[in-house]
Order: C-alpha cells, then sequence, then structure tokens
C-alpha cells in the first residue's frame, strides 16, 4: 500500500513539474525578468519558512512560538501571506475606488457620446495580476517549506500535511505560471481585443471626433 501510494504522489508530481516547466518556459520568451521575480519571491518565502521549521524542531516548538514575544506579530504576518480572500479583498477594494467611478462616468456620458476612455485601467489590471502571481509564489513557497519539512525533519510523508502541502504548492505555482502566461498576452489587456465592447467605446466618444 506504502508503494502504491509513493508511485501515486510520484505520479502526480511528475505530471504537475511538466505542466509548469512548459509553462516557464512559455513566459519566459517575451517576460524573462518576470519569471525570475516570481521564482525569486517563491524561494525567499521557501527559505524563510524551512528555516523557522527548523527552528522550530530544534526548540520542540510550533512553528509561530519561535518569535517569541513577536508571536502575535508573526501569526498576523503568516495569515497575511496565506489567506487568499484578503488578498482578494485588497485588489477589490482597489478595483472599486479606481474602477468603478470611471467605468460608471464612462457608462452615463458614453449614453450622449461624450466618454472618455478610463485611465489607470490597464494599469491596475496589469498590477493585479501581477499582485495575484506573485502571491501564490509567496504561499506555493509557504506550502514547500511545511512540506519539506514534515519529508526531512519528521521523516513523516504519510501524513495528509505533507501530501496536501505538496500537492497544493505543485499546483499554485502551476496556476501562477498560467495566470502569467495569459497576462503576458498582448492583447490581455487592450480593449481592441474585445470588438463588442470596442465598439460601443467608439459610440460612447463619437462626440470626441
Amino acid at each position: 500500500m506504502a508503494m502504491f501510494e509513493m508511485a501515486m504522489i510520484a505520479t502526480i508530481v511528475l505530471v504537475q513539474i511538466g505542466l509548469l516547466v512548459t509553462m516557464n518556459l512559455g513566459v519566459a520568451q517575451t517576460h524573462p525578468h518576470e519569471v525570475y521575480i516570481v521564482w525569486y519571491v517563491f524561494s525567499l518565502f521557501f527559505v524563510l519558512i524551512l528555516g523557522l521549521e527548523v527552528l522550530a524542531f530544534q526548540n520542540s516548538t510550533t512553528l509561530l512560538s519561535v518569535c517569541g514575544p513577536y508571536e502575535n506579530t508573526c501569526k498576523t504576518i503568516y495569515d497575511l501571506m496565506t489567506d487568499v480572500g484578503h488578498e482578494l479583498a485588497f485588489l477589490g477594494f482597489l478595483a472599486a475606488i479606481i474602477v468603478l467611478p470611471q467605468i460608471l462616468a464612462w457608462f452615463l456620458s458614453g449614453l450622449f457620446g461624450a466618454a472618455s476612455a478610463p485611465i489607470f485601467i490597464r494599469a491596475l489590471l496589469q498590477f493585479s495580476s501581477w499582485s495575484i502571481v506573485k502571491f501564490a509564489a509567496c504561499l506555493a513557497g509557504i506550502k514547500f517549506a511545511h512540506s519539506v519539512a514534515a519529508w526531512t525533519l519528521h521523516f513523516n510523508y504519510s501524513t495528509p500535511g505533507f501530501k496536501d502541502d505538496l500537492f497544493s504548492g505543485l499546483l499554485i505555482l502551476t496556476v501562477a505560471f498560467s495566470y502569467a502566461s495569459v497576462a503576458t498576452t498582448p492583447s490581455f489587456f487592450r480593449i481592441e481585443s474585445i470588438p463588442p465592447l470596442y465598439r460601443l467605446h467608439l459610440f460612447f466618444t463619437r462626440r470626441h471626433r
């Protein structure tokens, strides 16, 4: 049973690594610097969390307890780095205060042909896209660190934590590069790539021509 389980783990890992390599090759062709940044963020948090895991193991304590009197601060930071909902809420808040007023003004003034193209939309989309990619790289690094610690420090690869962190870490990293491959396509942030919306924009701005 143990051999079959290990074979299944190895198969899933190899498939995910294959997808990850494919995504990396695609993004690296046009955005090599961004590929480096994503891997740097992953490596930074992998090394940081693994180091804390080693300290916790040596002192026979929990991960966050190694922060001593700053445990609550460390917990807050850790939660921010691993809370997907918080990241999405932050990006949603930015979109709400920057994008929604412009979209509404564009639509209302467009009814009279007096609309102007919203500003900062493309910049916000780019910022949001790469923020999600880097957050995912950070989270993947943390997941990998927990998985490696369970395997190398506690010699326990049969626990759900080891497998869940390993699989989710690989999946999150693959999703990050998949999203990056979409976000780096030339037409991703251009209204011209959506013909119906572009025609509506031309109609809404007809008074300016």
